[in-house]
C-alpha cells in the first residue's frame, strides 16, 4: 500500500484564517453483514448470497457476494427477479442491529489509535478522528498499513480512507478506487476536490426526489455542482443538497458524534474495621475478580495487565501486576493467576482499602466464536494461559518461549525470549520474502546427521539414502532452497554453503536434508538430515 502525505491545512470559509489540520480516517466495511450473516446460517462465502430489506412495499436487494454480482445481480433487484436469474442464491433479511452491533464493536477496538472514533450507521464503516494522534504511530499512513494487517488477519474487507474532514474522507472511501487497493491520503484542497468532482452525486447521500431533479437538470457529478453557487442550488433543489455539498467541499464543519472514550475498569473496597488474616484477604481478592470479570463481559472489553492494590492501616500502600499474553477477561483464567497473591500482602494491623483495576483495555474481538475465521486459537489460548500462570509463579523473566526472527539462516531465526516480551509489538521487524518462507521442519535435530546419498547426479536431489543404518528409498523431493553463509562469515573456514531438499520416503516419512559444499565449485559435497516434517 502507498500513500502521500496528508499536509493539508484547510482555512476558514468565513474569516480566512488557517485552521489546524486534522486527520480523519474512514474505514468502509462492504462485507461485514454478509459475514455477518454466513456465520450465523453456517454458508460459504464464495457462494452466491445476498442480503434483502423491505422498501416500498418490495424486497430488494442491498448486499450481494462476489459470485452474485458476477451472475448478473445488482443493489436494489427485487427479490423475486434475483431467484428468477438466480434460483440457487442464497437469501437472509438485513439485521440492522446486528450489523451496528458488530460496528461499535469494531469502533471501540480502533480505540487503541484514536480517542475519538465512531461509526456510520447509513453506509457500513467506522471512522477515526486522527489528529494529534497518528504521529505516535509512525504516520497516518502507518497506522492505516496497521489497521489493514489486523482486519485482514480476520478476513474482513476494508477500504481505507484518509482526508482533511470526514465527509471527503467517507466519500473517498467508497468512491475512489484506490481505496480498494488499501488507502488514500491527500497533500491538498485543490488535489481533493479534482477527484472528488469525478464522484457521482450519490456520495452526497441524497433523497431519490433530489437526485432525479438534479439528474434531469443535467447534474451527474460533483463537478457539475463546483461552478454554481449555494444560493442557486438551494432556491432550486433544496437545503439539503447544500448543506451536504457544504460539508464535502469542507466549507462547513462535519465532524460526527464519537462513541465515548476508552473506560477505565477498577473495582475497590473498603471496611469500617482492619481486614486481617490470609483467608479474608484471599476472599476479598476472588470477589474483586468475580466483579471485575462481570463488568469487562458488560462492556464487552478485554484487560492484558491487573492491578491489584491495598492500603494498610498504617497507611503503607501496595501494589502487585499480574500480566496476560493476550487481552483476557474470563474470572476462572484470573483466579488461577491470582492464585496465592494473598500471601504476598503484608499488613500486621490489617487493611483499610483494596482495589483491582484493568489496565491496557482493548475491545473483545476474538478470532474464534466472532467471526470464525481462526480454528487454532482455542489452542494457543489455553497455552498462553498456561505461561500466564507460569510467569505469575516464577517471574515473566524466567519464562521464556521460541519466537521467530526475520532472517534466512535457519541457526538465527528461532530465538528464546522472555515472555514479557515476546507480546510487544513486532510491526517494526523487516518482512521476509515470500521466497525465503519455505515450509520449515517441525524438529530440527542438533547436530545435524550426516547420512549417505545416492543421486543420479552430483547437483541433483537424492534418489536413496541410508539414514539410522537403514535404506530410506526417496519417491519424492523438491528443492533446492539454497541458503548461504553471510557476507561477514564468508571468509570463516569451516562454513559452506548448503542446498536444502524437502523428501519423502517410500513409508511416507518427510525429512529436511541438505548438501554441503557445492560440486560445481569443485567442493566435496557432504549430506545430512537436518529434521522432519509432521
Amino acid at each position: 500500500m502507498t500513500a502521500e502525505s496528508l499536509v493539508y491545512h484547510g482555512r476558514d470559509a468565513s474569516t480566512g484564517r488557517r485552521k489546524s489540520a486534522r486527520e480523519y480516517l474512514y474505514l468502509y466495511l462492504p462485507d461485514l453483514p454478509l459475514r455477518q450473516a454466513c456465520i450465523e446460517k453456517g454458508w460459504q462465502m464464495e457462494g452466491a448470497i445476498g442480503l434483502y430489506a423491505r422498501h416500498q412495499h418490495t424486497d430488494r436487494l442491498v448486499y450481494l457476494s462476489l459470485l452474485a454480482g458476477k451472475a448478473g445481480l445488482s443493489a436494489g433487484m427485487g427479490v423475486a427477479d434475483a431467484k428468477a436469474r438466480l434460483p440457487d442464491i442464497r437469501l437472509a433479511e438485513v439485521r440492522p442491529e446486528q450489523d451496528r452491533l458488530c460496528l461499535e464493536k469494531l469502533a471501540r477496538w480502533a480505540w487503541r489509535y484514536s480517542p475519538r472514533t465512531g461509526i456510520d450507521e447509513t453506509g457500513c464503516g467506522i471512522w477515526l478522528d486522527m489528529t494529534g494522534t497518528s504521529h505516535l504511530y509512525g504516520g497516518i499512513k502507518q497506522v492505516i498499513a496497521d489497521i489493514y494487517r489486523r482486519l485482514s488477519c480476520l478476513n474482513i474487507s476494508v477500504y481505507c480512507a484518509a482526508a482533511p474532514y470526514y465527509s471527503a474522507a467517507r466519500a473517498l472511501a467508497y468512491y475512489h478506487p484506490s481505496a480498494r487497493k488499501g488507502v488514500v491520503v491527500l497533500s491538498s484542497r485543490r488535489a481533493l476536490m479534482q477527484i472528488l468532482s469525478e464522484f457521482p452525486l450519490s456520495v452526497l447521500s441524497l433523497e431519490e426526489g433530489v437526485v432525479q431533479a438534479l439528474s434531469q437538470a443535467g447534474l451527474r457529478r460533483i463537478g457539475h455542482l463546483q461552478p454554481l453557487s449555494y444560493a442557486q442550488l438551494a432556491i432550486r433543489f433544496g437545503p439539503e443538497l447544500v448543506q451536504k455539498w457544504a460539508m464535502l467541499s469542507g466549507n462547513r464543519d462535519d465532524t460526527p458524534t464519537a462513541t465515548g472514550s476508552v473506560p477505565a475498569l477498577w473495582v475497590s473496597h473498603g471496611w469500617p474495621e482492619p481486614l486481617a488474616g490470609l483467608e479474608s484477604w484471599q476472599a476479598m481478592i476472588d470477589q474483586m475478580i468475580k466483579e471485575i470479570a462481570d463488568m469487562l463481559l458488560k462492556a464487552e472489553m478485554a484487560a492484558s495487565c491487573f492491578e491489584l492494590g491495598w492500603q494498610t492501616s498504617d497507611g503503607t500502600i501496595g501494589r502487585l501486576y499480574f500480566n496476560l499474553s493476550r487481552p483476557g477477561r474470563s474470572g476462572d483464567i484470573l483466579s488461577r493467576l491470582m492464585a496465592g497473591a494473598a500471601e504476598h500482602i503484608e499488613a500486621e494491623f490489617g487493611l483499610d482499602y483494596s482495589w483491582l483495576q484493568a489496565h491496557k483495555l482493548a475491545a473483545e474481538l476474538p478470532e474464534t466464536g466472532w467471526l470464525g475465521t481462526d480454528t487454532t486459537s482455542l489452542q494457543s489460548q489455553q497455552i498462553d494461559h498456561v505461561l500466564d500462570i507460569l510467569a505469575a509463579r516464577l517471574g515473566a523473566d524466567k519464562v521464556r518461549r521460541v519466537t521467530h526472527h526475520s532472517c534466512w539462516q535457519i541457526n538465527d531465526s528461532m530465538v528464546y525470549q522472555p515472555l514479557a516480551d515476546t507480546h510487544a509489538d513486532k510491526s517494526w521487524d523487516m518482512p521476509v520474502p515470500a521466497h525465503l518462507t519455505a515450509p520449515r521442519p517441525l524438529r530440527l535435530f542438533e547436530p545435524a546427521e550426516p547420512v549417505y546419498v545416492v543421486a543420479l547426479l552430483p547437483d541433483h536431489p537424492p534418489a536413496m539414502l541410508r539414514w539410522r543404518r537403514k535404506n530410506w528409498q526417496i519417491i519424492r523431493a523438491t528443492g533446492p532452497e539454497r541458503i548461504g553463509p553471510r557476507w561477514w562469515d564468508a571468509d570463516q573456514k569451516g562454513i559452506k554453503t548448503r542446498d536444502y531438499y524437502r523428501v519423502e520416503t517410500g513409508d511416507g516419512r518427510r525429512l529436511w536434508v541438505y548438501r554441503e559444499g557445492l560440486p560445481e565449485r569443485g567442493e566435496t559435497a557432504e549430506w545430512f538430515v537436518h529434521g522432519c516434517f509432521a
